[in-house]
């Protein structure tokens, strides 16, 4: 009767209780705690807060990113309990269960929100939460893997690596709809400094030896040229025709591009200063590959192409910031 009724009263608590999927994660602590309150803000929410709720939230996500460093949490060596429940049949069936000190389960989600750290979030972006990483890995929720939010949960809250479910799900979505995103390039950054124990910084890394990093940026390079070329004419992109085939198999796809961008190069010929500018901008990203193109991306490398095109991406369209942005030097070579 107490199990049950401390149950219930976990389950019907808004502030104790998330669903993922078909996942009732239910949290406590011994003793109350700042850590108990916002734990659940990591998992989900719709984020329609008021203002003052927004800065609270992000002050503790700060908090857990310092935590992630070294820095000590507030009443860190409160014992802390997070459960996993799902249906079956009549019964209830434990998903997940994990104990420890809310310092620890603090350091996890610091860590975990720091590998997704990334450049170039949309204003008013709401937070990555678990919700939404699974989101990405498919059209719609119901069509999500039932056993991927617990793996996910598990990886958060422990530190281990990401599910391989996850990483495949996430580019087979990319190579389906040829749209990486924010969120999507966010997650494969994780799960790159995580399980393959790559260095991927927040922001374009022009000397990431990565091959298929570098193929990612060439190929953003290769479809902003065009774009610049046929301003409003162009109505199918090399993304439309090559994007998926460029990230698994570039040795097919490749040295059509770049006769493909010899040609677009030449329809910039009335602006002399922007064509010597994209010449030399893709021929120094060109220049790194000091190899044949690889006949075959595995998956790992896909994840690199699909994160160094995001990077490149945001370089060439971020506001100028700087006196020697990238931005600028465009703005510059095209008043030639």
């Amino acid at each position: 009767f107490k199990y049950c009724t401390a149950l219930n009263n976990l389950t019907t608590s808004r502030d104790r209780n998330k669903h993922i999927g078909d996942t009732t994660v239910v949290f406590w602590t011994e003793k109350p705690t700042e850590f108990e309150n916002f734990f659940g803000t990591v998992l989900e929410n719709d984020y329609a807060e008021d203002q003052k709720t927004i800065d609270q939230v992000g002050g503790f996500f700060d908090r857990l990113k310092r935590a992630a460093a070294g820095a000590e949490f507030d009443e860190g060596d409160v014992p802390f309990y997070v459960l996993g429940l799902s249906p079956n049949a009549a019964r209830i069936s434990v998903r997940s269960w994990s104990i420890a000190s809310v310092q620890q389960f603090a350091k996890c989600l610091g860590k975990h929100l720091t590998d997704l750290e990334l450049e170039g979030a949309p204003e008013k972006m709401p937070p990555l939460t678990l919700q939404r990483i699974l989101d990405q890995t498919a059209r719609e929720r119901d069509e999500i893997q039932p056993l991927l939010g617990g793996a996910v949960l598990r990886a958060i809250i422990t530190g281990s690596p990401y599910p391989q479910l996850l990483f495949n799900s996430v580019v087979r979505r990319i190579g389906a709809d040829k749209q990486v995103n924010h969120p999507r390039a966010s997650i494969l950054k994780a799960i790159l400094i995580r399980n393959y124990k790559k260095e991927i910084r927040t922001m374009l890394d022009p000397e990431s030896p990565n091959v298929g990093y570098r193929l990612g940026r060439l190929f953003a390079l290769l479809e902003h040229v065009q774009a610049k070329a046929h301003e409003r004419e162009l109505s199918r992109s090399i993304k439309d025709g090559f994007f998926s085939s460029a990230a698994t198999t570039p040795a097919a796809v490749f040295p059509r591009l770049i006769q493909l961008h010899a040609i677009h190069l030449r329809k910039l010929a009335d602006k002399k200063g922007l064509q010597t500018y994209y010449e030399k901008l893709v021929g120094e990203v060109h220049s790194t590959l000091k190899e044949k193109y690889p006949a075959i991306l595995n998956l790992e490398d896909r994840g690199a192409f699909y994160v160094g095109y995001y990077h490149q991406r945001q370089y060439l369209f971020t506001s100028k910031k700087s006196e020697n942005g990238t931005h600028e030097n465009a703005d510059a070579a095209e008043k030639e």
